[in-house]
């Protein structure tokens, strides 16, 4: 079991590394969605997974796609801001 949440956490890397040199999420944030991610990872690999656990990872997911979507906003507009001054 933890070999394969281990491959599931290393395929997510990759991603993540993008996301933190684009300075959409830091390196503490990073790791913190891979902890979680990893959490639920296990949970969802236990025989006794409820539709609770999954609804909970769907709504961390959901949380983070709009945390995501709220920083790419802000770096948008510190760019055209900083367009705007030049």
């Amino acid at each position: 079991m933890a070999d394969l949440v281990r491959n599931i956490m290393e395929s997510m890397i990759p991603d993540l590394i993008s996301l933190v040199k684009r300075k959409i999420f830091t390196r503490k944030e990073a790791k913190e969605i891979l902890k979680a991610r990893e959490q639920a990872e296990y949970v969802f690999l236990r025989k006794t997974a409820s539709k609770k656990d999954y609804l909970k990872a769907i709504q961390y997911e959901y949380d983070l796609v709009r945390l995501y979507k709220s920083c790419l906003y802000l770096l948008r507009k510190e760019k055209d801001e900083r367009d705007l001054k030049n």
